[in-house]
């Protein structure tokens, strides 16, 4: 890249000016070596000429305005109208701009409509790749096709995305170039979602390797962010905050800023219980009542939901829950519609509207059962955990994966979440289990050391409470609520 700014810079002023082409891949090396506002100047004073002189703008002229209209102004209503020029000019030498053009009107359709417009389009660009097209482009087309099929709620088809897209940068030894690793990266936090932790972190482990060979500072960001979560998870702490610190450091030299890795810092401090960086974070992003969701900064709205729920702002995580849960069934953002469900169960709960708690965990465990979203529902942690059981007839398999990887105390849990207005008591419990199990009062009495006559009194009670008349009935009951096993 620099032998091209180079060679381009020594050329005369007047072979540039006569040749729209040269100046365009001149504008595009400003672009790509972090200069977008000389790109953007030279992009617009040329295409104001050949407007003027009558021409036609070539692809890569178009196809860059439209890319500095997304990633430098942010006009995405301009970026999608300059990447639909470029792909509607019929030449076919020109298909690595098409494809550029499909890369940058897949990102402003991200920004701004459902996240299927998005994978459509990305689609398309995979099933059109020219060969002579940049490896860079390629990479972000199959990367971003995966992250949006997973926010789509599509995490096992976008696994298998990355897996069939990283056949094309493995040697010839099977090891994986460095050109891959943002999709190994993101192939781990695939892993992690279904809180497959082992095989996350020896991914994340070969992206954080290929990461500091490359040395590219907006690269290791996101990579060391990503994996700081896995670490967490598996309970190596210190590993997980030297990552976020080493994130912090490669922050300073990317162009894409830190308040990404500053939410993240926060919401992993937050899982220890760490209050410390709520106010302070809070109070540097500059959320308030009037912020609005934002696409961009999704995972950031929803550190800032759960802040206001930790420090008991609750009329404001309300009000902050339902402008993120009506955007995100806009967009079809199921993945993160699920976490908003999940925190908006959270407040319920604590306001002690049983009906609306059951509401949003049901909602969230048939989001997330078909796809194995496992760590949603473990990185909120135990209060939530002991939620679960109430909407286990929803996806019972996937319900009780979820509480066997929490490892809580089961008689705890089946104790505090009963969906009942009387809740059976530890005794009653273990009787009802007994019955399910097959044993006869007798037998129960002898495996409890009870009388048989306490044991009668204790079924009828179970019977009151569950609105049965048999032990098939409460079987049944017991059952559905989550109350057996």
């Amino acid at each position: 890249m620099l032998t091209l700014e180079r060679w381009l810079e020594a050329l005369p002023a007047e072979r540039l000016e006569a040749s729209p082409l040269l100046t365009t891949y001149r504008a595009w090396v400003f672009t790509l070596v972090g200069d977008p506002v000389r790109a953007s100047q030279l992009a617009g004073s040329m295409a104001e000429n050949l407007i003027k002189a009558g021409q036609e703008q070539p692809q890569a002229l178009l196809s860059l305005r439209a890319f500095l209209a997304v990633l430098h102004k942010q006009n995405y209503e301009e970026a999608i109208q300059l990447a639909t020029m470029t792909l509607s000019v019929p030449d076919a030498e020109s298909d690595p701009w098409r494809y550029a053009a499909l890369w940058v009107l897949a990102e402003a359709q991200e920004r701004t409509r459902p996240i299927d417009e998005a994978i459509a389009t990305l689609r398309e660009a995979t099933r059109s790749a020219p060969r002579r097209v940049s490896p860079i482009f390629r990479l972000m087309i199959h990367h971003n096709l995966a992250v949006d099929l997973n926010l789509s709620g599509r995490r096992s088809e976008a696994l298998r995305q990355c897996l069939e897209a990283l056949e094309d940068y493995r040697d010839d030894e099977g090891n994986t170039r460095p050109g891959g690793v943002v999709l190994l990266s993101r192939l781990a936090s695939l892993y992690y979602e279904a809180n497959q932790l082992n095989e996350a972190r020896a991914l994340h482990e070969q992206s954080l390797a290929l990461a500091e060979r490359l040395a590219l500072p907006g690269t290791t960001l996101f990579i060391a962010g990503a994996a700081a979560q896995t670490f967490l998870a598996l309970g190596e702490t210190e590993r997980a905050m030297r990552l976020i610190e080493q994130a912090h450091q490669s922050s300073k030299y990317s162009l894409v800023g830190d308040s990404w890795i500053q939410a993240l810092e926060t919401l992993l401090r937050l899982r220890q219980g760490d209050h410390s960086l709520l106010q302070p974070w809070i109070q540097a992003a500059g959320y308030g009542p009037d912020s609005t969701p934002d696409y961009i900064q999704i995972e950031e709205h929803l550190t800032y939901a759960r802040a206001m729920l930790a420090t008991g702002e609750d009329e404001a995580a309300h009000d902050w829950l339902s402008q993120l849960e009506a955007f995100t069934r806009e967009r079809s953002l199921q993945r993160w519609l699920l976490t908003t469900s999940i925190l908006q169960a959270m407040l319920a709960e604590r306001q002690r509207d049983r009906a609306r708690t059951r509401q949003m965990q049901a909602r969230a465990v048939r989001i997330a059962a078909p796809e194995q979203y496992i760590r949603a529902f473990l990185d909120e942690g135990e209060p939530l955990l002991r939620l679960l059981p109430t909407v286990r007839q929803e996806a019972p398999i996937f319900v009780d994966t979820v509480l066997d990887m929490a490892d809580l105390d089961e008689n705890a849990w089946l104790l505090s979440a009963q969906p009942l207005d009387e809740p059976l008591s530890e005794r009653e419990l273990e009787v009802m289990q007994l019955i399910t199990d097959g044993l006869s009062n007798k037998e129960i009495a002898d495996r409890l050391v009870i009388a048989v006559s306490t044991v009668k009194r204790h079924i009828n009670n179970v019977y009151g409470k569950l609105n049965a008349q048999s032990r098939a009935q409460a079987i049944a009951k017991a059952r559905s609520l989550g109350l057996v096993r």
